[in-house]
């Protein structure tokens, strides 16, 4: 008997230790279009969704593509890479955000509180039948404003298209953004606020955004920065948008957007607009070309500004800039 009883002690150990294994999240997970969610996500058994590969990577894990390959809209809730930058990654979203973020881990368990993404292609429009083709994704990549800490989100050579809403939405309380190498087309179907980019805080905490060689074409508006936001642009296109670069915060505090080697050409209204309500939304633009836009070049409503160091490419009419020297 007791040794019928040690046998069957050992046997419920190595169980026990073989599913706390299997169950185990690993720092690094696979997908392929001919993976399967049932199993590990290893590079020799991937998934098959990116929702899938998620509940397998560990916190500040990375997800990898195999092959090319349409890989599903997904959650994320905790830091994370999705990095399929040599394969090219695709997310199809019909009637859904592409990638939705919000963190739920806690500062002691994931203190970086970042999501990278790299390397995909994220398109809104939706599946065949009637209207096949028709876009119907809400948004591309979204920072949900259920966030309860700030976020470090860095966007990679991305393209996303066809959503009826923003790009790319930060809507945090502050955090980071980063945008590289990245294009945003024919998006803001709802209009109104819609645009390629927009970036506003839900609290007092400042939300610092770059955007470096992005290239934002034909959606409602190019950029929009709101409440509680400092932002760099440099060597960016917004073009044939409704307005190209919007700085109009509404509530909370002001947005200030420098804005350098940049063009902001051929939208319908203006090239750089700012405004304010019961806040200051100001932009300073340095080698900045606005051309052959609809309305005003350079637009300044009420608590706005837009400060130029006078060595800048502006077409007529403008009501902007005033003018600050260089140093």
């Amino acid at each position: 008997m007791k040794k019928l009883a040690l046998s069957c002690s050992i046997l419920g150990t190595m169980f026990a230790v073989s599913l706390g294994s299997a169950q185990a999240q690993a720092t690094r997970t696979w997908v392929s279009g001919v993976g399967d969610d049932v199993n590990p996500c290893s590079r020799t058994a991937p998934c098959k969704t990116f929702a899938g590969a998620i509940s397998k990577t560990a916190a500040k894990g990375e997800i990898n593509c195999l092959d090319p390959g349409g890989f599903g809209s997904l959650t994320v809730t905790k830091s994370l890479t999705i990095d399929c930058e040599d394969t090219q990654g695709s997310i199809l979203a019909s009637s859904v955000t592409g990638v939705n973020i919000n963190i739920t881990t806690t500062a002691a368990a994931d203190p970086v509180g970042t999501v990278r993404l790299r390397g995909l292609s994220i398109n809104g429009a939706g599946s065949c039948g009637v209207g096949c083709g028709t876009a119907t994704g809400i948004r591309g990549v979204s920072v949900s404003n259920a966030n309860t800490r700030a976020v470090k989100l860095f966007i990679d050579e991305v393209f996303i298209q066809n959503f009826t809403a923003e790009g790319i939405f930060f809507n945090g309380p502050g955090g980071n953004l980063s945008v590289r190498n990245t294009s945003i087309v024919n998006t803001g179907f709802s209009g109104g606020q819609a645009a390629g980019i927009r970036v506003i805080s839900t609290s007092a905490a400042l939300i610092r955004a770059v955007l470096d060689n992005v290239n934002v074409t034909l959606n409602n508006d190019g950029a929009r920065f709101e409440a509680n936001t400092n932002a760099v642009i440099k060597n960016s296109t917004f073009a044939q948008n409704n307005n190209g670069i919007i700085v109009f915060p509404a509530s909370l505090g002001p947005a200030n957007v420098n804005i350098m080697d940049t063009i902001a050409d051929n939208n319908a209204s203006s090239g750089v607009f700012a405004q304010g309500t019961g806040q200051s939304g100001t932009a300073r633009i340095f080698n900045v070309t606005a051309i052959n836009n609809g309305g005003n070049q350079l637009s300044v409503n009420a608590n706005g500004s837009i400060l130029s160091n006078g060595k800048n490419h502006i077409g007529t009419p403008s009501s902007a800039p005033g003018s600050f020297p260089d140093q």
